[in-house]
């Protein structure tokens, strides 16, 4: 493919050849006919000169005459008398020349007229060009002719020598043409050449380089404009990274999972949430999701979006890196090109609603529980009141029956108002009431709240708690935190064993609170729930130790509402329960 370059020097040159082809014809045209022109115009003047000089027919006048004229002029003379019959002849031998009467030079001589003709001459085997003038005699009358010949050669000479002179013309022209057209082409091209390197720059991806603007012309004004188009792509391209990286940190930190996937099935792109779901590696990208998952209900979810099938949503059950289940609700949708009903890619989003399936069997399992907490104590209040109603019963048995039916709502009001207060505690509205309390002084009154059941269990209790502790916490909460701690270790502790209570300062501005009984261990399995709502370690429930089963998750609540953190630690034989609470400085 030619160049620009070439281009323009080719069509300069053919230009330039064109015009001065057609100006040299034009040239060569003019000078010949204006020499052939000039010519006639000679041969008639001296014609009709020497003519006058010859005033009679003598024949050896005639041949000294013709052969100083031709021998002068370098002319070939001819004299012939009035019938054509040659006469004198330069060129050749009058006897072997034919009548020339009926030449037309002789014919416009004969009729007075000097005229020019222009044939090829048998004589002298050459092309040549006639003139004759009429000899008069000294009455005026026309005696013979007299004849003037040129060849034409030096004519075809002259016209080589023009056309010569004319084509090395055009040739030092073209070649001159070529030299100047390359450089101006050069010149031309060279700003053309700078735009074409940055182009291929720009296609690799390379903005920072500029073309130095030096023309005036549009020339210039196009490596204005390229450079502006360089400085807006660089910028778009800058923002598009920008927007690119942006949108890559937001799939990263989503808590859902995305994936893309386009119509070959290959996983295009993926973010943290959706490997951690799917349990898979960042060499998941640019792999078949049939390689990162066997899981058949996740491949046909896909595959059927991938067949332009939309699906609202499907629900599955997948194993995590611990090989616990997590339910994995999945939704997708096609991105489509134009009319087609196949889609380029699919998005695929996963949502882990394993919280929220943990959290609606927590709900089951509060109102089953709730259910089964209030079930005991109606049943047992409607019971005896029945038996009471239908009067067949001593007093004895009637008094027995109304302490039962006494404790038994005393029971109830003491689950409605913990579930109440929990209730409180966990919503999000409640304000913490504010406060301080001397942490010791709190603990002193709350074993004094359970001195019987301590006589009653012979424990003894040990106190370690600084004078000098003071929590910044309403003692209302602390009271409920240090109730329901103090409680469960005297219901479980051994008799006649040892509970210990004690504070600890902190150095981050908590104080540790620690209740330790000497009771029968908790599970390992079942540390982590004992704050959970109704939850007890016996599954057969028995109510050897009452309880409302609320007590620790309001101790939980209370403490998560001051930032504080709670937790227990139990071995075969012993437990420790602790909690963190602000100090006030």
């Amino acid at each position: 493919m030619a160049s620009i370059k070439s281009k323009i020097t080719i069509t300069y040159t053919l230009l330039f050849l064109g015009i001065f082809t057609l100006l040299g014809i034009y040239l060569s045209s003019y000078f010949v006919n204006q020499y052939i022109n000039t010519l006639e115009k000679d041969l008639i003047n001296n014609t009709k000169m020497l003519s006058g000089f010859i005033r009679f027919l003598d024949r050896e006048f005639l041949n000294s005459y013709a052969e100083d004229v031709s021998h002068t002029l370098g002319f070939r003379v001819t004299i012939l008398d009035i019938n054509g019959k040659p006469l004198a002849e330069t060129a050749k031998p009058v006897e072997q020349l034919d009548n020339h009467l009926d030449r037309p030079e002789i014919q416009s001589a004969l009729q007075g007229k000097i005229t020019t003709s222009k044939r090829y001459s048998d004589t002298i085997k050459e092309e040549m060009l006639y003139s004759a003038a009429p000899i008069y005699n000294v009455q005026g009358e026309i005696i013979g002719f007299f004849r003037l010949a040129k060849s034409l050669k030096d004519i075809q000479k002259f016209i080589y020598n023009i056309r010569l002179v004319i084509f090395l013309s055009i040739v030092i022209g073209i070649l001159l043409t070529w030299i100047f057209g390359s450089i101006i082409a050069h010149a031309f091209t060279e700003n053309i050449n700078k735009l074409i390197v940055k182009a291929r720059e720009f296609g690799k991806g390379h903005f920072s380089s500029r073309v130095k603007v030096i023309a005036q012309d549009e020339i210039g004004e196009l490596e204005a404009v390229f450079n502006e188009m360089g400085n807006n792509i660089s910028l778009m391209m800058e923002n598009n990274a920008k927007e690119k990286t942006r949108i890559e940190n937001i799939l990263r930190s989503l808590p859902i999972g995305v994936l893309i996937i386009n119509k070959k099935g290959i996983v295009v792109t993926s973010n943290n949430a959706a490997r951690e779901m799917l349990n898979i590696d960042l060499k998941g990208v640019n792999k078949p999701l049939t390689y990162l998952t066997r899981d058949y209900q996740v491949n046909d979810f896909v595959n059927n979006l991938l067949k332009g099938h939309e699906q609202q949503q499907l629900e599955v059950v997948l194993k995590n890196k611990n090989g616990e289940p997590q339910f994995i609700r999945l939704k997708g949708a096609g991105l489509y090109r134009g009319n087609s009903t196949i889609p380029d890619e699919i998005v695929v989003v996963l949502q882990d609603v394993t919280d929220l399936r943990r959290l609606e069997q927590v709900r089951k399992d509060l109102v089953a529980n709730i259910s089964h907490e209030l079930r005991t104590p109606v049943t047992a209040i409607q019971g005896f009141a029945e038996t009471l109603l239908e009067g067949d019963v001593d007093e004895e048995t009637t008094k027995h029956f109304l302490n039962i039916i006494k404790d038994e709502s005393y029971r109830l009001s003491r689950l409605i108002n913990d579930i109440l207060n929990l209730s409180k505690l966990e919503s999000s509205q409640e304000k913490r009431k504010e406060g301080i309390c001397n942490l010791k002084d709190t603990a002193v009154r709350v074993l004094s709240l359970f001195n019987e059941k301590i006589t009653e269990k012979a424990i003894e209790v040990k106190m370690d708690i600084p004078e000098d502790l003071i929590l910044a916490v309403d003692k209302d909460y602390v009271e409920q935190v240090l109730v329901n701690y103090v409680d469960n270790a005297i219901k479980y502790t051994y008799p006649k064993t040892k509970i210990t209570i004690s504070g600890v300062k902190q150095d981050n501005g908590f104080a540790r609170i620690v209740v330790i009984d000497n009771g029968p261990g908790i599970p390992i399995k079942d540390q982590a729930r004992v704050f959970e709502r109704f939850f007890r370690v016996e599954k057969s429930r028995q109510r050897d130790v009452g309880g409302t089963g609320l007590g620790l998750a309001i101790v939980k609540h209370i403490v998560e509402g001051f930032k504080g953190e709670v937790g227990v630690r139990s071995i075969e034989k012993g437990t420790v329960f602790w909690a963190t609470l602000p100090m006030c400085y």
